[in-house]
């Protein structure tokens, strides 16, 4: 399949039978309604009750610890020396703080220009993400929160001069559940814009999507909701309660959650990916995931 990289300005001003015609490509786009001009304020928080849906986990980052029974403080632990991988953050007014600075060691190797990272997620193993990734030592499987299919939030304030990402990657317990749904990549010195991608890694019954939504915010001064819907056949991409964009396809086994804050060691600026909630549901009717009453 020939994948086309298309970069959107949302307007509910378009009709949405135009984006039907003028998409019908090698990928399903809906815009179903876009984001209204800037308010140059914060979107309000949700409410944590969601009509028709059950709270199924959430992590309201009130602090003064992170919880790690729910997140892993590494990221991608397996890859590097233990110190390269863990998180660095702080609390701050109710929200989780992941940063890097000057200070922040490469993930991989020191260096001058080499990657830095700080990260939490839902769970963990040896070998999590891609088959081609590294391995510097074993690590002990650790499955926090693994849901299949529903509704993930986060409230969040982006990272100006570097990448901050919200995502999901299988549990990899086969070779094949690997399929990862970036619900946000933020594009460096671009605070206007995202990237959407479905990545298939192991997964053939999957096909690569890449899209690029266009805001009419600026994701590095306010703090907006970013959303996936994940069904059986679908993932949708939600911005402030809005449905925006659409992949017709979608992995079919449980994953785990990241939100991630990628730097260089060339930057010596302090940048902040700043995290109000973490929220996930479940349709009324369907089975709560296992295990995350603890997290309710």
């Amino acid at each position: 399949m020939e994948h086309d990289l298309y970069v959107l300005r949302l307007d509910e001003t378009v009709a949405p039978n135009f984006f039907q015609r003028f998409w019908g490509r090698n990928i399903s786009l809906l815009l179903l309604a876009g984001i209204t001009a800037a308010s140059a304020a914060d979107f309000p928080p949700n409410p944590l009750e969601k009509p028709g849906w059950m709270l199924d986990a959430h992590d309201e980052f009130d602090g003064p610890l992170l919880n790690t029974n729910f997140w892993s403080p590494y990221y991608l632990e397996s890859r590097t020396e233990k110190e390269r991988a863990a998180a660095r953050y702080e609390f701050r007014q109710g929200t989780l703080v992941l940063y890097v600075d000057g200070h922040s060691k490469g993930y991989f190797k020191d260096g001058s220009n080499v990657m830095t990272v700080s990260g939490i997620q839902t769970g963990d193993r040896t070998r999590l993400h891609k088959d081609s990734d590294p391995v510097h030592h074993e690590i002990p499987v650790k499955m926090n929160y693994t849901p299949l299919y529903g509704y993930f939030e986060i409230r969040a304030k982006l990272p100006p001069g570097a990448q901050a990402a919200f995502w999901t990657v299988g549990t990899k317990d086969t070779l094949a559940h690997a399929g990862e749904i970036d619900i946000f990549e933020s594009i460096k010195n671009k605070p206007k814009r995202l990237k959407y991608v479905l990545h298939t890694w192991g997964d053939k019954s999957l096909a690569y999507q890449h899209q690029e939504p266009e805001l009419d915010f600026d994701s590095t001064q306010e703090f907006h909701v970013y959303a996936l819907e994940w069904e059986e056949q679908e993932c949708v991409l939600f911005i402030d309660n809005r449905r925006v964009m659409s992949m017709p396809q979608a992995p079919n086994y449980p994953g785990i959650f990241l939100l991630t804050l990628y730097g260089n060691t060339r930057d010596s600026s302090k940048q902040e990916f700043i995290i109000d909630y973490f929220r996930a549901y479940k349709r009324k009717g369907q089975s709560l995931t296992l295990g995350a009453g603890a997290f309710r």
